[in-house]
């Protein structure tokens, strides 16, 4: 049910688009600008200055506007091009490409229901592919909202430019033509036009204003075509295209309530999964039931998808599907009123406490504290062991301590249901040099549960530094004990090359292995868990990295030139000169790369550094970074720039210092790491540094920030005392930025403070709280440039 569990965070998603928030998917970097406002907001045009001899800017071709919404918080109308002609089959997103909402049935028609008032973007686009986006500014959710969506019209380029003109021929791979295709043409400043394909295939575009187009062509039962094409004055363009044909096949159904009444209006979803031949998004389709409650997806690609029906008032239903070649199948929904939100899900938490030798440490102190400031305490028992009952779910600063140990503070996230974690604590005293490696192996059930894994006793678990080599003994070797456990004292840092804990076990079905790599640093404990496999082939976990290696085309800038015959080298972590690449590859005639059998990444991404000598004798070079899951395949496209950073790439450097007794001081030997977003246990660090001598830490070739912030965290032990700090900032392209970190006592700075208070409104006279508010922090003014 894995597919369910990814469906049900969808359906969360759409709750949020549909009925409680105005936040939608995040807004996705959308400038309104891309597109034309409608009629009634004025605030929006498509811009444009008033220099001397340029044309007017154009205006919307007049439209009627469809009544599709005739709900209280909902928004619909028509989608036309810059000649007025309706555009069906784009998906319709809220506030980002990540939230599809609805589509346009071929009159260009839709309707996103349970809106909530505020400002939002209407964007629509195809399989991710953004086409234009409108902005409803100050809208009220009282009332229905119907509007036509209009791109701007057509230029008139006489004073400036002659117009160009487009054509093409669409064929299937036999070169069959296609007919009735629908071929849309735009650019990012809200202009777009669309033909259909003749009965030979033929689709012609003309008055076309000069300039760089991006063009879709898509036909349901057809791979959608990306592409892009410039148009010149006064000539005619051709761009000729394929469009691989898919299985075809269809789902019906109807939804009802429990009294199979028929629901009409209800939003039916049908989102297909990952594909794994092509990297782009797949394909979601959406209707409405009508009056009887009947839908119908026909013809939609064949194979597996997730269903949701959705109608305001109802909780959500989901489903999966395998829909058949050439065959409709049946998939009913019944929906079930929306009762009052349930209880949070409770959590439990158990685990032990234990010091150097997986020794247990009985009576010590642990400690929860949520971000509300509820606090919980228990103590250890004298097998080490801690329980706490009744949690809520969510995150936790926790804090373990004892007399004559060091406390051992941080945060977790705590799951609905069971959690289990263990927590070490140093003797007191200064910082060991040498830290530590210890954790569980372990081997899936064999009895046909999912999910569950058994530990192994018995196994033999080995510790190389750096990848194992024939020949070469490990450092230190040791078996697990009855518990599957096992441990590695005394280690000093990695440096350069990980750790590689390697675990063995003869069973009677035959040999079991598993291996897994760490980087360690002065003094750090670090759990490390082991799963065992069937051993003489890859473990299932393993993934894989692919992509396309490319530069700009010199003759045509900004269009893609695979390069192929260019080396790749895969590395784990940040590149080092003096430690080789895991693994080495030349791209073939397509530029393409492709690294198979990788374990997980871990809290190092996997770096990737490209480069080829071009026959004028001028080395090009590019890298690329990610992290991988287990299993996980993933496509990381690489661009070559010549020698040196490319031009937009930026820099962060500056001092890390504190102030002690009263005197500002530098900090060297510091770790600084650098992350992109809000640090957290799902966002690793990209790069790690050390200040110098001087206190100064530096971070190059940095590409431009985006919409989230880097953070920049530091951090030193002195003494006993763990000294701490971290800054954020955005970085745009080609800048260089200084970003001083102050170090702190872990724990806030003394000078930290809070802020806190009640959210409110006056309805009918009367003042009421208003629980579930979304409640942002900014410093200084709130605008585009201050998130």
């Amino acid at each position: 049910m894995q597919s369910a569990n990814k469906l049900l965070a969808i359906v969360f998603v759409l709750l949020m688009a549909f009925a409680f928030s105005a936040c939608g998917g995040g807004g996705g970097g959308h400038s309104p600008t891309l597109a034309p406002p409608p009629a009634n907001q004025q605030n929006l045009g498509t811009g444009g200055g008033d220099n001397s001899g340029t044309p007017p800017e154009p205006t919307p071709p007049e439209v009627t506007v469809p009544e599709v919404a005739k709900s209280a918080g909902e928004i619909g109308g028509v989608l036309a091009d810059a000649e007025g002609n309706p555009v069906g089959d784009l998906e319709v997103y809220l506030d980002s490409v990540d939230n599809v909402v609805s589509s346009t049935d071929e009159n260009g028609e839709f309707v996103i229901s349970g809106v909530s008032a505020g400002e939002h973007v209407v964007l629509f686009g195809i399989e991710g592919e953004e086409v234009a986006s409108f902005t409803v500014a100050d809208y009220d959710e009282s009332a229905p909202l119907n509007e036509a969506f209009v791109a701007t019209g057509v230029r008139t380029t006489s004073a400036v430019n002659e117009p160009g003109s487009l054509r093409g021929r669409v064929t299937e791979p036999n070169d069959e033509p296609i007919p009735g295709v629908k071929v849309l043409v735009f650019d990012r400043e809200g202009f777009f036009v669309m033909r259909r394909t003749n009965d030979d295939g033929v689709y012609e575009f003309g008055h076309l204003p000069p300039g760089e187009y991006w063009l879709l062509g898509f036909k349901r039962g057809y791979r959608t075509h990306v592409g892009q094409v410039s148009i010149e004055s006064g000539q005619t363009t051709t761009h000729d295209f394929t469009m691989a044909p898919i299985p075809v096949g269809g789902v019906e159904g109807v939804v009802t309530d429990e009294e199979h009444n028929p629901i009409p209006a209800t939003h039916v979803f049908l989102l297909y999964r990952e594909r794994r031949d092509n990297a782009n998004r797949p394909p979601a389709f959406h209707t409405t039931t009508d009056h009887q409650g009947y839908y119908k997806f026909e013809p939609v690609p064949a194979g597996g998808a997730d269903m949701l029906a959705f109608h305001p008032g109802f909780m959500p239903a989901d489903a999966e599907v395998e829909i058949p070649v050439n065959e409709t199948i049946q998939q009913n929904f019944v929906l079930h009123p929306m009762g009052p939100p349930p209880p949070p899900p409770a959590a439990t938490l158990s685990g032990k406490v234990f010091g150097p030798n997986e020794t247990p440490i009985p009576e010590a102190t642990i400690a929860l504290l949520r971000f509300d400031g509820e606090r919980w305490e228990t103590l250890s028992g004298e097998d080490g062991y801690y329980e706490f009952l009744e949690l809520t779910a969510g995150p936790y600063h926790y804090e373990v301590s004892k007399e004559g140990f060091e406390d051992n503070r941080g945060q977790l996230m705590l799951g609905p249901g069971e959690n289990h974690r263990d927590f070490f604590l140093h003797p007191a005293g200064p910082p060991p040099d040498r830290g530590a490696i210890f954790g569980t192996v372990y081997r899936p059930r064999n009895d046909g549960s999912d999910g569950d894994r058994w530990p192994v006793p018995g196994a033999d678990v080995a510790l190389f530094h750096g990848p194992p080599e024939p020949g070469v003994p490990p450092i230190q070797h040791t078996r697990t004990n009855e518990r599957g456990r096992y441990a590695f004292n005394g280690l000093p840092p990695s440096g350069d090359l990980p750790y590689v804990v390697v675990a063995h076990k003869d069973f009677e079905d035959g040999p079991w292995e598993g291996a897994e790599d760490t980087h360690l640093r002065q003094g750090e404990t670090v759990t490390l868990d082991i799963m065992l496999h069937p051993a003489g082939g890859p473990p299932p976990e393993g993934g894989t990295i692919f992509g396309l290696v490319w530069r700009e085309c010199p003759e045509r800038p900004d269009h893609e030139q695979p390069v192929p015959g260019a080396w790749v080298k895969l590395y784990h972590g940040e590149p080092d000169p003096n430690a080789p690449p895991l693994r080495v590859t030349e791209t073939d005639e397509r530029g393409m790369y492709c690294f198979e059998q990788l374990p997980p990444s871990g809290d190092l991404p996997y770096v990737l550094i490209a480069g080829k000598h071009f026959d004028d004798g001028m080395l090009w070079i590019g890298d690329a970074a990610t992290h991988l899951r287990a299993g996980e395949e993933k496509r990381v496209n690489i661009q070559l720039h010549p020698q040196g950073p490319p031009p937009e790439f930026g820099s962060v450097e500056g001092t890390v210092w504190r102030v002690i007794e009263g005197n500002e001081e530098v900090v060297p030997g510091a770790l600084v790491l650098l992350f992109h977003g809000e640090p957290g246990p799902n966002n690793p660090p990209l790069r790690e540094t050390r200040t110098n001598d001087d206190g100064r830490y530096a971070f190059p070739e940095l590409p431009p920030s985006g919409e989230m912030p880097y953070f920049v965290a530091a951090e030193k032990r002195f003494g006993d005392m763990l000294w701490r700090g971290i800054e954020n900032f955005h970085l745009g392209p080609g800048e260089n930025k200084e970003v001083n970190i102050q170090l702190h006592p872990q724990g806030p700075p003394p000078e930290f403070g809070s802020v806190e208070g009640a959210v409110w409104r006056i309805i009918e006279g009367n003042e009421e709280v208003v629980p579930g508010a979304l409640v942002l922090l900014f410093h200084g003014e709130p605008g585009p440039n201050n998130p």
